[in-house]
């Protein structure tokens, strides 16, 4: 072995070393940026949240093909999302699944990639959405606006379809707590 084949890999890890710890940095300060957003409190909502009477469901999910096919996991999730809030909310509350206007479009992205061979990394995100009107110089312009926010940083190795389930119903309580909280109604 050449000491010149030496330092190229002594500098590559060291380059993976920075990487590592770049991403490591960056998945703290979004931890931060994530329990102060959750300290807020659900009151902030009530504005956001009134007459929200109904949801339509959207999906979408990029990840490698090897963790699976992304049309059948947006499926799937479509479905874990509307089982989930069909259980914590009453079925006065419209929950419809892609296409249907409704007071809200409740969105789900993921967005995921390989980290190595046996190890994925992205992100799920969740948003509420409602239809907005803007009063302006040339007229009245109708727009979505993001009134709820929330994700989760996904690390893994194993069950990509699993971790996905698990981190959206757990988004889907979060958002479910506090549309409950804002709006007393609903219970």
């Amino acid at each position: 072995m050449s000491i010149e084949y030496l330092a190229i890999k002594d500098s590559g890890e060291a380059v993976l070393m920075r990487y590592r710890s770049f991403i490591l940095t960056m998945v703290c300060l979004l931890c931060l940026a994530l329990a102060a957003a959750a300290a807020v409190n659900a009151s902030t909502f009530e504005k956001e949240f009134r007459n929200l009477n109904s949801l339509t469901i959207g999906v979408d999910i990029d990840v490698p093909t090897e963790w699976g096919d992304n049309d059948e996991l947006a499926d799937y999730l479509t479905e874990v999302v509307y089982a989930s809030l069909a259980a914590k909310i009453p079925s006065y509350f419209q929950i419809y699944k892609n296409g249907v206007k409704s007071d809200g479009l409740f969105y789900i992205s993921v967005l995921a990639d390989n980290l190595d061979e046996e190890i994925y990394y992205g992100h799920i995100h969740l948003e509420l959405d409602r239809q907005t009107h803007i009063t302006g110089v040339g007229g009245n312009e109708e727009v979505l606006a993001v009134v709820y926010l929330d994700n989760y940083i996904m690390w893994g190795g194993k069950d990509l379809k699993d971790h996905l389930r698990r981190l959206t119903e757990e988004l889907v309580s979060g958002f479910v707590e506090r549309l409950l909280e804002a709006r007393p109604d609903l219970r």
